[in-house]
């Protein structure tokens, strides 16, 4: 315990610790942002792109089934933490780690301000913001808030978390819902802000986009989905076929494929195994250290459109991840979480620790690439053209993920793998809902 009370919160002589509470939001509605091709982002695509596989490793454990994430929301929202950590201390350089930030922190500062420039150009196609509540009575030091304001673009607000925990939080999760679109409800669950609740970081991410070339709604119907070999669920699997940037890789043996989005900005990049039961062993190869994900898709994206033949599910996953401190503490990222913690940028007085760690997140995918309606129909399949093509049938688990063209920094990470009662979750909201 820390051995010193909140002198401006009780002249109790009772030991308290304050929290900090770091949120990210994040809804996705497939299609993506601006990101300018400065040197400095793409050193940020490199430590971006590994994070997202290492924090895919762990999140892919922890949920047998489908999975999807943000792992630039997460970044984003401890770099903006770390910024509050004392320098050179243990609870700086975890997080350091781990995000593997330069030595130079001023390089590492403009490199999340450039990151945030190019982020926020294109809002009508994504949306990203960030805010930090802080308990009305708790003083944080002007420079943190004036060092992420420059940096990280966010904001301050006053809130009242020691006398009304709960109106709060109604605060908090309003805001959300108006970043997102009224898409993301109740982040905050009754609870999780207690009265030694100081501060709340928010990062909040909206995505929405249309395909560059749409599926066609009537070459769409129920098919079989392989589970494994022989086990099988029903989905509405979408049809089409264009040209797109495809290679198989004979090592990793899979397929990947990019479908872009209108503004040739961003893309979805999909990776099916060879195998219907050959997930697991390419998520293993995928997340190794030697695996270099920016390589692999500034590849994709230089291969060359060809002529596919593309047969892809329709669905939606909606996920929040509440057990990201444990998530965190796998990967190496200890100290902020003990009453060791060091945020003396923030608090001299080291009162403060990360209390918990929220992320929600939504995505859907659908003919238009955002609609998630039903949609049962005759497919007719075209007859094969004397020229070549190539075939990506994703009839069984796959991983993928939104990236950045420009570059190449992937936002999104996920995996398809619906349960064995068929909960693939795309019977849903018609696109004009959301």
């Amino acid at each position: 315990m820390v051995k010193q009370s909140l002198q401006s919160r009780s002249a109790s002589p009772v030991i308290a610790t304050s929290s900090l509470v770091l949120v990210f939001i994040l809804q996705v509605i497939m299609a993506m942002p601006d990101v300018s091709s400065q040197s400095q982002l793409k050193e940020v695509a490199v430590s971006t792109n590994r994070f997202a596989l290492d924090l895919h490793k762990v999140l892919s454990k922890k949920n047998a089934g489908n999975m999807f994430c943000s792992p630039l929301s997460l970044q984003v929202a401890l770099a903006m933490a770390s910024v509050g950590a004392g320098d050179n201390t243990k609870s700086y350089n975890e997080i350091k780690a781990l995000l593997r930030f330069p030595d130079d922190k001023s390089k590492m500062l403009s490199s999340y301000s450039l990151l945030s420039d190019a982020l926020t150009n294109s809002k009508d196609v994504l949306k990203m913001a960030n805010r930090i509540y802080i308990d009305q009575k708790f003083k944080v030091k002007p420079e943190y808030l004036e060092t992420t304001k420059k940096y990280f673009k966010s904001d301050a607000q006053a809130v009242d978390l020691l006398q009304n925990a709960a109106a709060a939080g109604a605060v908090i999760n309003s805001w959300v819902e108006q970043q997102t679109n009224n898409k993301i409800k109740d982040l905050i669950p009754q609870g999780a802000l207690t009265p030694e609740t100081v501060m709340v970081l928010i990062n909040a991410i909206h995505f929405k986009g249309d395909w560059k070339k749409a599926f066609e709604k009537e070459m769409t119907m129920k098919e079989k989905f392989y589970l494994d070999e022989s086990k099988t669920v029903d989905v509405d699997m979408m049809h089409i076929t264009n040209d797109y940037n495809f290679f198989h890789d004979e090592k990793l043996k899979a397929k990947f494929l990019e479908m872009p989005y209108k503004g040739d900005e961003f893309s979805m990049i999909f990776v099916l195994p060879d195998s219907k039961t050959g997930l697991a062993e390419l998520e293993a190869a995928i997340t190794s250290e030697s695996f270099d994900l920016t390589k692999k898709i500034e590849g994709l994206q230089n291969s060359g459109p060809v002529k596919v033949i593309v047969s892809l599910p329709k669905f939606e996953m909606e996920q929040t991840h509440d057990t990201l401190v444990d998530t965190l503490k796998e990967l190496g990222v200890e100290e902020i979480f003990s009453d060791k913690a060091n945020f003396s940028n923030i608090d001299p007085n080291g009162r403060i620790k990360v209390s918990k760690i929220i992320q929600k997140a939504f995505v859907a995918v659908d003919e238009k690439g955002t609609e998630a309606a039903a949609a049962t129909a005759q497919i007719i399949r075209k007859k094969r053209s004397l020229i070549e093509e190539k075939e990506f049938l994703a009839e069984h688990p796959f991983m993928f993920l939104i990236a950045s063209r420009v570059s190449c920094i992937s936002l999104f990470v996920g995996r398809y793998l619906p349960d064995s009662n068929g909960e693939h979750d795309s019977d849903s909201v018609p696109r004009d809902e959301l």
